[in-house]
């Protein structure tokens, strides 16, 4: 089906996000996109299997049984998933697979969308039910990690398998090249082939990674930089930031950032 051109699709469309999370680097991102189709005049909603913003166009899709809530119970599941691999490196990200319980084709917003935009949905997405749902929509995937295009890795660090096809995962510490990894690949692969789906990258690193994965490097791809509000972020000149915060005009000044400072890759 495809994209319509710039400007010939915004009035009358509705755009539906769906993400996991609207909490974290990824869910933010995702929410800053979504208030800015909002502000183009776009009809967006997102749905987010926990709700923790103050936001009425940002919906929860999950049901909390026994105080128990669907982000809980996801992570478990993929904790007691991962304890079939006691040979499981240490120190190692997020492994999920492709499984979901949302009834993606009972959700009406989804039914009267569009266009549906994807963002971190592990766990939210059920992918068998996607090909169903969706096969008459455009899907544009803003990727904010590796996992869509692996077997379940988020972070693919020195491994290229994701490159030809997941299997005998390294970490999962698995030789079995019929493990949780190859499976889930070959079922993302399967749903992949009868989506029309427009990959959009953040970065110019991420999209070398997806034109070099089996799953996705066919695909359309846009590199589109995260969107920031303007009315909060803003340049300053360095002479001012120097004197508000009273550091020497001769200093050198080293500037780091990441959401958890202990994970190796993040260089500290």
């Amino acid at each position: 089906m495809g994209l319509a051109q710039p400007g010939t699709w915004v009035v009358g469309m509705k755009v539906v996000h769906l993400s996991t999370l609207d909490t974290g680097g990824a869910a933010i991102a995702a929410h800053r996109i979504h208030q800015c189709l909002r502000a183009a005049g776009l009809d967006s909603e997102m749905l987010v299997l926990e709700k923790t913003l103050d936001d009425p166009s940002v919906q929860s899709i999950s049901n909390r049984a026994g105080g128990v809530s669907e982000v809980q119970r996801l992570f478990h599941r993929w904790k007691s998933m991962l304890s079939r691999y006691p040979g499981r490196p240490r120190d190692l990200e997020l492994f999920s697979d492709d499984y979901s319980n949302v009834a993606l084709s009972r959700i009406r917003q989804i039914q009267e969308a569009d266009i549906l935009h994807l963002h971190w949905v592990s766990g939210l997405l059920n992918h068998a039910e996607l090909a169903e749902v969706c096969q008459t929509k455009p899907i544009v995937w803003t990727l904010h990690d590796m996992n869509p295009f692996t077997g379940g890795c988020h972070y693919a660090g020195k491994c290229t398998k994701f490159t030809k096809q997941c299997k005998a995962c390294p970490q999962l510490g698995s030789t079995d090249e019929s493990d949780l990894a190859s499976v889930t690949w070959l079922a993302k692969a399967e749903v992949y082939a009868k989506l029309d789906l427009n990959v959009v990258a953040p970065s110019h690193w991420l999209a070398g990674c997806i034109g070099k994965s089996k799953l996705m490097g066919h695909l359309p791809l846009s590199v589109i930089n995260y969107s920031l509000p303007l009315d909060q972020f803003y340049p300053i000149s360095g002479p001012t930031i120097r004197k508000r915060y009273n550091i020497p005009d001769e200093a050198r000044i080293i500037l780091f950032g990441a959401d958890d400072a202990s994970n190796p890759r993040k260089g500290l």
